[in-house]
């Protein structure tokens, strides 16, 4: 009797083993010679399965942007197939078409609600509510506003410097990147990120996000149980992911309390977004306001701190370079001693540093704040790119990385070379303008990117007026890169600073 039970449950077990073998056989036949993307080139294997891309998020720590390139090259492609039902593209009328064009292609909801397990301006992936998120902060982000966004730049910057200058007096290394997050972060900072050690918990924690984002985004149930879980844990466990927390919560209470108490106060980007009343999709309490702090506490601090670590990294590592832009800035200091921080310094005259534009341009084009997928969802009229027809609903990604190191567009791409962008006519141009897109382009693209523009030019202005800088011993003659999500150095860059008599 109980052999005929162990028979019977071997059965059992093996036609179930049978059975999945043959429904997997079948799922992969179907993805590489049925699957509406069969067509479209690229390894067999991510045509297959999922696990292709998911080894190099996993495995290789996002090493699926770096090999993009050598796939387009290796099948001679403008568009080819990452997984089953996710295609790259590397061509510019092709991005037009799949990014800028209407409809636009929605974002992929998994992809952006992993990344902080919420809805705001960034990781929403309905067009109506980011354009009612979008309209009611951008009276923030007008060029009039430049002036407000100068001043409080500013001030941070000469707060960063002084702690560098103490921190310089005994020839202490400086963390270029901790440092740079510091003054990026234009809201009391001083609940998450001390100047006098930059080096915080929250950092590490938000690299943390990035870099196992994927775990979310396959188990998206984990978000909410991990909030909840963050929430009631002692700060002892959750050091860094406990600080960005309780900030962006007490920065939601601090903002409903002084809308409250002084309708008068300066306007903020959630102060908008609470007066606006034009319909249902923006939510009036502190956990709507925590979750949009959040997103943009890390969007705001990782692209400008990790352009501003390139910039400052490739500068110091060329003399030729360092010495043009130090002539540069001379000229600026000669007209307005003291540079930035002189009474009549005009904000406009930072506009006219042409090699300082080329050095902060070439910085985003060889490492962009954001190099890798950012998917998006064929809408339902479906999309054609070179002769290969994507179904609505296929992934369709833009990796800036790739449209930055275009062979045929930027010459020797690996090479940090300002002069890329200088002494070319417009026509010249058109192009390489054209492919580069450190903050996105079309309806999506970064609300904040001439704010970060503008902030980037004075770190560069004021720390090279005010310091003799050195990069720290040891460092490679490249600034290595993974793909966290945002690009996250390999080696940390450190400077040795000594202020100028």
């Amino acid at each position: 009797m109980s052999e005929s039970i162990s028979l019977s449950g071997y059965t059992i077990l093996s036609t179930a083993v049978v059975l999945t073998a043959i429904f997997r056989a079948t799922v992969v036949l179907y993805r590489l010679y049925f699957h509406p993307l069969c067509c479209v080139p690229g390894p067999g294997l991510a045509g297959a399965t999922s696990l292709y891309l998911r080894y190099y998020e996993v495995v290789k720590g996002g090493g699926i942007t770096k090999l993009l390139p050598h796939l387009h090259k290796k099948y001679n492609s403008p568009v080819i197939r990452i997984a089953p039902n996710h295609v790259h593209i590397n061509d510019i009328e092709a991005y037009k078409r799949a990014f800028t064009a209407k409809p636009s292609p929605r974002k992929c909801s998994d992809f952006y609600k992993s990344a902080q397990g919420v809805d705001t301006i960034l990781t929403t992936t309905e067009p109506q509510r980011h354009r009612v998120m979008r309209n009611a902060m951008l009276p923030l982000f007008t060029p009039r506003d430049m002036t407000r966004i100068f001043l409080i730049g500013r001030n941070h910057v000469t707060k960063v410097a002084r702690v560098m200058a103490r921190q310089g007096q005994n020839g202490q290394l400086l963390d270029l990147l901790a440092n740079f997050v510091a003054g990026t972060l234009l809201d009391h900072p001083s609940e998450l990120v001390s100047y006098e050690d930059p080096q915080s918990g929250w950092i590490i924690a938000q690299e943390f996000i990035g870099r196992y984002r994927w775990i979310f985004a396959d188990i998206p149930f984990l978000v909410p149980i991990g909030l909840f879980l963050l929430s009631m844990s002692p700060e002892w466990i959750t050091i860094g992911f406990k600080d960005l927390y309780q900030h962006c919560e007490n920065f939601g209470n601090r903002v409903l309390s002084t809308k409250e108490e002084n309708a008068k106060a300066p306007q903020t980007v959630f102060d908008k977004l609470l007066d606006n009343t034009s319909d249902n999709f923006t939510s009036r309490d502190t956990l709507a306001l925590f979750q949009q702090a959040v997103v943009l506490m890390i969007a705001g601090t990782a692209s400008p701190a990790i352009t501003l670590t390139t910039a400052f990294f490739y500068i110091l590592k060329s003399q030729d370079i360092e010495t043009k832009l130090r002539n540069e800035l001379a000229d600026l200091e000669q007209r307005f001693p003291g540079g930035i921080v002189s009474a009549d310094f005009d904000l406009r005259e930072l506009h006219k540093l042409p090699y300082l534009e080329a050095v902060i341009k070439e910085s985003l084009r060889i490492i962009p704040a954001v190099p890798g997928l950012l998917p998006r969802i064929v809408p339902s009229t479906g999309l054609t790119i070179a002769l290969h027809y994507l179904p609505p609903g296929t992934r369709i990604s833009a990796a800036h990385y790739v449209f930055h190191h275009n062979e045929s567009i930027f010459p020797n791409p690996e090479k940090f070379d300002p002069d890329r962008w200088l002494n070319k006519s417009p026509e010249e141009l058109q192009l390489p303008e054209q492919y580069f897109m450190p903050f996105s382009k079309g309806p999506r693209a970064c609300i904040g990117m001439k704010q970060s523009w503008v902030f980037m030019y004075l770190v560069v202005v004021y720390l090279l007026g005010r310091f003799e800088m050195g990069i720290g011993e040891g460092m490679p003659g490249v600034l290595e890169w993974v793909d966290d999500g945002t690009a996250v150095p390999v080696v940390k860059p450190t400077v040795r600073v000594v202020e100028k008599v």
